[in-house]
């Protein structure tokens, strides 16, 4: 306490606030798919933009047997 106070030196100490959207679950009611799934090559690259050779096919197999190991 401090002195003459009659209050604790350091105030109580609150547990965090949660999100005001609520916890964030995978699996809960709020789940939904990606609008626009990981991979999915929905655009075009840039011209001149650096990428690797090889069919875009191919590239994703790679990633894929790389991630899988």
């Amino acid at each position: 306490m401090v002195a003459g106070s009659g209050s604790p030196a350091y105030p109580a100490v609150r547990p965090p606030t949660p999100p005001p959207h609520g916890p964030r679950s995978p699996t809960g009611p709020r789940a939904q798919a990606a609008a626009i799934p990981f991979g999915s090559h929905s655009f075009s690259y840039v011209e001149g933009a650096l990428k690797p050779s090889g069919s875009q096919k191919d590239n994703d197999a790679k990633v894929l047997a790389f991630y899988q190991k």
